[in-house]
């Protein structure tokens, strides 16, 4: 991932993610969850807008320069749909493998503690 640029407003770095998915560019926007709390108790003063695939970044930052830039690395709709559920689903078998471990964690402590008190 590369960032293309910061923004003070998500409504703006929305507006510029979506310009770029409908040309065929994957993004991301960075610490939205942060700005949208509060900027003053996270410290997140920008959101950040970043090309998820490398290869696109040039292309990214040539549409933002000219809207009639020829894109030469842009996905299709499916393609972009299928990175997405990957992405999503690699995310969730992440975060399910770390939940097992902790559970398993404290399963363990508990039956140590249980096992020192008898």
């Amino acid at each position: 991932m590369r960032l293309i640029e910061q923004y003070g407003d998500i409504s703006r770095a929305e507006y510029v993610a979506e310009k770029l998915r409908r040309r065929g560019i994957l993004t991301h926007i960075s610490s939205k969850r942060s700005f949208n709390l509060s900027r003053m108790t996270t410290g997140a003063l920008n959101v950040g807008l970043w090309t998820v695939l490398d290869f696109q970044y040039d292309d990214a930052c040539a549409v933002l320069r000219n809207s009639k830039h020829e894109v030469t690395s842009g996905l299709n709709e499916e393609e972009i749909t299928q990175l997405e559920f990957k992405t999503q689903e690699l995310s969730t078998r992440f975060f399910n493998k770390i939940l097992i471990k902790l559970g398993v964690l404290i399963v363990t402590f508990l039956c140590v503690l249980l096992y020192c008190m008898l």
